[in-house]
């Protein structure tokens, strides 16, 4: 299991070179995305 802070830095290193299966590799199926300037949550 990742720490919180390796689960951050997996998640941006993801982000930053657009690989979107890794994004969502990162992300757990039952997990909330919650982005302050995107408006709604994303669940699931």
């Amino acid at each position: 299991m990742n720490s919180p802070t390796e689960a951050v830095q997996v998640y941006f290193e993801a982000w930053d070179s657009h690989d979107v299966d890794a994004i969502l590799d990162s992300l757990t199926p039952d997990g909330t995305y919650s982005d302050p300037v995107g408006g709604k949550d994303l669940t699931g």
